[in-house]
């Protein structure tokens, strides 16, 4: 495994009340792109540079997240073919029911049209006139 130096650049550095020290933008982005480059485990590159182990993940993360938030998937038309139509779907109607009609003798109708209703009337007062119910 190969050690990458970064090219030493006379810098004031920034720390907090803490006295920890800020890492410019651009200098974390040139550790993290020697850090893809090199080969090296995480920890080993921190220790080879200097830096915080849970620092410099935090900054790998932050970098994966903004790439994630980069990336875009443009699926225009053309691309994959798609196109939309208006489509009506007209189900059929669910079964009818039958209407049964029992009679006190036993006797049952099933009507499962409306077209049977009058048959059935004309039988029913047929076997009212006769009697039959």
């Amino acid at each position: 495994m190969t050690s990458t130096t970064l090219p030493t650049v006379p810098t004031i550095l920034k720390t907090d009340t803490l006295g920890r020290i800020h890492t410019p933008r651009d200098q974390r982005e040139a550790l993290l792109d020697a850090f893809e480059q090199s080969g090296m485990n995480g920890a080993a590159f921190c220790r080879s540079h200097g830096l915080r182990y849970t620092t410099f993940a935090s900054w790998r993360h932050a970098r994966r997240r903004k790439a994630q938030r980069n990336e875009t998937i443009d699926l225009s038309e053309e691309d994959v073919g798609v196109s939309f139509h208006e489509v009506e779907v007209n189900a059929p109607p669910p079964p009818a029911q039958p209407l049964v009609i029992e009679l006190p003798q036993g006797a049952r109708m099933h009507l499962e049209r409306t077209e049977q209703f009058p048959m059935a009337a004309a039988w029913m007062a047929y076997l009212k006139e006769t009697g039959g119910c």
